[in-house]
């Protein structure tokens, strides 16, 4: 007869792991509750700072814009008002800065130099010491000339003016001072005193027969003499249009500059909890 082998294996402590299982399984729960709650409230406050970023960003943008728009409308009107200031420095009085700008702004009326250009020539003229309001309209002629910027041909002329043959370099390198010497009849430049200097090279600009004057009348009549003429009439518009609201615009940056400090210190203080 076979023998039989019954063998029993007994697991000692079950019923505690089966507990100590639960009590995971409970755990485990209760962290991914608290894990999703608090996914969706970091996911609440990605929202809402996003949102705030997005309103910062709005505002700025808008503030941005406004003094973008701002600055397109009274660039014009600003730096010719600027202009002014310096002429009655230069001038002396407001009424001869007046009348000087109003002589500058004619001949860039008619002349192939932007008004802006035509304007600072006529500074930079007067600064040297020169006649400027007599004088504009030859510096125009020799700027067409010399191919170069009225401001440019201002500033020769006023080294020259102010020095004499020794400090004008650029004339030099342009064949003015040649001009100045065949057409005016001199032996030696450099022995010629300042004012002598000075009228030789006022006629020599002024004669019309050296080729200098009338030299703006000819190049007004190409297309990039019109082409000039006609934006300085809308720059003309664009300044007239400033000088109209450049007061009540000067209130308006004053206000949003103070509203600009008043929203900084704001965010400063929601940042960092103090001004």
């Amino acid at each position: 007869m076979a023998n039989k082998f019954i063998i029993e294996v007994r697991s000692k402590g079950f019923k505690n792991t089966s507990r100590d299982l639960d009590r995971v399984t409970k755990k485990t729960k209760e962290y991914t509750k608290a894990s999703n709650k608090l996914r969706g409230t970091t996911a609440g406050l990605r929202r809402t700072i996003g949102a705030l970023r997005n309103n910062l960003l709005l505002v700025s943008f808008a503030f941005g814009t406004v003094a973008l728009a701002i600055k397109k409308v009274v660039d014009t009107a600003a730096g010719f008002e600027a202009v002014k200031t310096r002429l009655v420095g230069l001038t002396g009085s407001v009424k001869k800065a007046e009348a000087a700008f109003s002589t500058f702004n004619q001949v860039a009326a008619t002349t192939p130099f932007s008004l802006q250009d035509v304007v600072e020539a006529g500074a930079q003229l007067q600064a040297f010491g020169a006649n400027a309001e007599s004088m504009i309209k030859p510096i125009t002629d020799l700027a067409a000339f010399m191919g170069t910027t009225a401001t440019e041909a201002a500033n020769a002329f006023g080294r020259a003016y102010a020095g004499g043959a020794g400090a004008a370099d650029i004339f030099r390198e342009k064949g003015i001072l040649n001009i100045i010497k065949s057409s005016q009849g001199l032996a030696d430049l450099s022995k010629t005193t300042l004012p002598e200097f000075r009228e030789a090279l006022i006629n020599a600009i002024q004669d019309p027969t050296v080729g200098i004057a009338g030299s703006t009348d000819r190049m007004a009549k190409t297309f990039v003499g019109a082409f000039s003429n006609m934006q300085d009439s809308v720059i003309r518009l664009a300044a007239e249009i400033g000088d109209t609201l450049l007061p009540s615009i000067k209130n308006a940056t004053v206000s949003i500059g103070g509203l600009a400090d008043e929203l900084r210190k704001f965010i400063h203080f929601a940042r960092f909890g103090h001004s």
